[in-house]
């Protein structure tokens, strides 16, 4: 086990936590920073394509990356929400419910930035 991907992928978690942070910082910053309107289209569709250039998030493609080569038993399935939140709070979301939820913010800021 090298420990160096352990941090690897910790680090990982803390960027995805950042982008997320930015996500959600990102709907009252649209409404009242008239400014921010050409950042969160940005913000949304580098988001987008991103899923689109990795076939999924990939903050959590590289954590589980770095997870498995540090111990192949870290790696784990799904979204990075729906995991994390069973594993903190132990709060089971499902992975549909997630991405649409994700999907529909997403789309609402982007429309919101238009405006």
């Amino acid at each position: 086990m090298n420990t160096n991907y352990n941090r690897l992928a910790n680090a990982m978690v803390f960027l995805h936590l950042v982008w997320f942070a930015i996500g959600i910082a990102a709907l009252p910053l649209v409404l009242s920073v008239a400014a921010s309107q050409i950042f969160i289209r940005v913000f949304v569709i580098g988001t987008v394509l991103s899923w689109i250039i990795w076939k999924g998030c990939v903050f959590r493609i590289w954590e589980n990356d770095f997870r498995r080569r540090h111990d192949t038993r870290t790696a784990y399935q799904g979204t990075f929400s729906s995991h994390y939140l069973k594993r903190t709070f132990g709060i089971s979301v499902p992975d549909t419910l997630v991405r649409m939820s994700i999907y529909i913010y997403l789309a609402l800021l982007l429309l919101l930035s238009l405006r």
